[in-house]
């Protein structure tokens, strides 16, 4: 559990969050042992082997490390997707407790709405290009579950950790940008 927690308490706010406790994971490791058919066992085992390897920090992005080059992106979002100026603002004051000192960027989910072509997507895109943070975007236009966002029950022989697993337990960086998609289309 050290290895794993290895840097967590000594760690940097602004910079590193821990996404899993190691006891968590030692629960889930330990669980394993009761299941009963190999396959799963088997898939269950290789997961927990990427998260002891990841470990327990995820990389936090944030405008704050890089304000002048912030400043001109913000600018670059007024003027290329002016339809969205209160959110480049709401954006802008939601960041600033991050640059002025050592807060955690914090930025509540956003709902983005209005006709079709108006650029909701391609602002998204640069948003998250400006926060220096992956996004990963999943469209509800054809989705006949919401399985890919949480991912698929262990009785299938295709199970697979849904998308928000993925970018925040196995990825590189914890405040990842989603954007669901065609939300309206949604079953």
């Amino acid at each position: 559990m050290k290895t794993f927690e290895h840097g967590v308490a000594r760690r940097r706010r602004d910079r590193r969050h821990p996404v899993l406790r190691g006891e968590e994971l030692f629960r889930v490791i330990a669980s394993i042992a009761t299941l009963r058919d190999k396959d799963y066992q088997k898939r269950e085992l290789e997961l927990t082997k990427k998260l002891e390897l990841a470990g327990a920090l995820r990389d936090v992005a944030n405008p704050a490390f890089r304000p002048q080059k912030w400043e001109k992106l913000l600018a670059y979002l007024r003027e290329a997707h002016p339809h969205f100026i209160e959110v480049t603002d709401f954006v802008a004051r939601r960041s600033t407790p991050s640059t002025r000192g050592r807060e955690p960027l914090r930025i509540p989910p956003l709902h983005l709405w209005g006709e079709p072509g108006l650029g909701k997507t391609h602002y998204a895109n640069d948003l998250a290009q400006a926060l220096g943070t992956p996004i990963r975007r999943h469209s509800m236009e054809n989705a006949q579950t919401s399985s890919l966002l949480l991912g698929t029950e262990r009785h299938w022989s295709t199970a697979t950790q849904g998308l928000i697993f993925q970018q925040i337990g196995l990825g590189a960086v914890a405040n990842t940008v989603f954007l669901i998609d065609e939300l309206d289309k949604a079953p």
